[in-house]
């Protein structure tokens, strides 16, 4: 009997030495995880000259430079990149963790995805970040099964780790850019006039802010609108006006081209050029105000408000200084032609006959 439990003692006195080894042997091989992954990189943040996303291929997909006052997309042309999406990448990058330390075999580095970019048979992608004449290299691989954490790779280092930040860095360089052009809705607009190539003319108004339609001017003799809300589109075409790809601008000769010209309430107008190039059509951007359009309406706001003086109701002051934005738009968007959606396309280059009811001989033959 004392030689069965001299026996369980030694037996529990082995598995204790055993697990105080494990949990040592487990110390020392994660001691460094909790740190962070670039420790130095929030300090650095405003020191990065160029942040690079690396494809599958092992070549630079996507590069963003630090310009004076801003980053672009070298890809699209010095396009500017999209500051807030740049930042939260950086920051996210900055702030990761080391939550585990994986594998350092080459063997098993395309389970984690950390492999080499331009290796055989690569599926990942890496960001090289630099400052000054360093250049630091992650290997991004897969996010963690578990949908938490990303597992990366320091060039140069065998160490696969599961870090804290989520990173799925887009190797399309469109991803990097803001797709928003304007937004300005149908009440805003006062007119807009459409001028083909081949000279052709169309305009369509509103006499006042309150009118629910466009009126269509110069509607041939004998012809009706298909009805009354025919134009409506084309007014409310800039309403969430995107892009799906941009390039620095086409540079055509006066007069070869379709423009539309639009004429806001509150005196802004936005001209728009549509050229065809590479089977698509782009459409470049000139912003200006006119004060006499202003005056004239701001007129006829004042009169009506005075008409209601004892109403409850008021004019509401603009919120923005159209003047401003029209600097800043300019700025922005003045040197790029941009590949915008069809259905705008369609709109922005509308003629009379896209608003008229067939003719009875055509409409019988339907």
């Amino acid at each position: 009997m004392q030689a069965r439990q001299l026996l369980i003692l030694a037996v529990l006195a082995v598995a204790a030495i055993a697990a105080a080894l494990f949990l040592n042997a487990d110390r020392s091989s994660t001691e460094s995880d909790g740190g962070r992954l670039l420790p130095e990189l929030e300090k650095q943040l405003n020191s990065i000259s160029e942040l690079r996303v690396i494809g599958a291929d092992g070549n630079a997909a996507v590069t963003l430079n630090r310009t004076e006052n801003n980053w672009v997309v070298v890809e699209k042309d010095g396009y500017p990149a999209d500051r807030a999406k740049l930042r939260n990448t950086l920051l996210e990058l900055a702030k990761a963790t080391v939550i585990e330390q994986k594998t350092s075999k080459p063997d098993f580095y395309a389970r984690l995805g950390v492999e080499d970019p331009g290796s055989p048979d690569a599926a990942n992608k890496a960001l090289e970040i630099v400052t000054g004449t360093d250049t630091v290299r992650v290997i991004v691989g897969k996010i963690a099964f578990d949908g938490y954490g990303t597992y990366v790779r320091l060039d140069g280092d065998p160490q696969g780790l599961l870090v804290s930040a989520e990173l799925e860095p887009s190797t399309v360089p469109l991803d990097w850019i803001s797709g928003e052009l304007v937004d300005i809705a149908a009440a805003d607009v006062a007119a807009v006039s459409i001028k083909q190539a081949d000279g052709e003319q169309l305009r369509i108004e509103k006499s006042d802010r309150s009118d629910s339609n466009f009126t269509v001017q110069d509607v041939p003799e004998g012809r009706a609108l298909s009805s009354e809300f025919a134009a409506n589109s084309i007014g409310a075409a800039l309403g969430g006006l995107g892009f799906d790809d941009v390039r620095a601008r086409i540079v055509t000769a006066s007069g070869s081209v379709t423009t539309a010209r639009y004429e806001m309430f509150d005196g802004r107008v936005i001209e728009i050029e549509l050229t065809e190039d590479e089977d698509r059509t782009w459409a470049a951007f000139d912003f200006g105000f006119d004060p006499a359009l202003a005056a004239r309406f701001s007129t006829a706001a004042t009169s009506a408000d005075e008409s209601t003086a004892n109403s409850e109701e008021s004019v509401a002051a603009p919120e923005n200084d159209p003047e401003q934005e029209i600097v800043d738009l300019n700025a922005r968007l003045g040197g790029w032609s941009f590949a915008v959606p069809d259905y705008k396309i369609t709109q922005f280059s509308k003629q009379m006959d896209d608003l008229l009811a067939p003719l009875e001989s055509e409409a019988s033959t339907e």
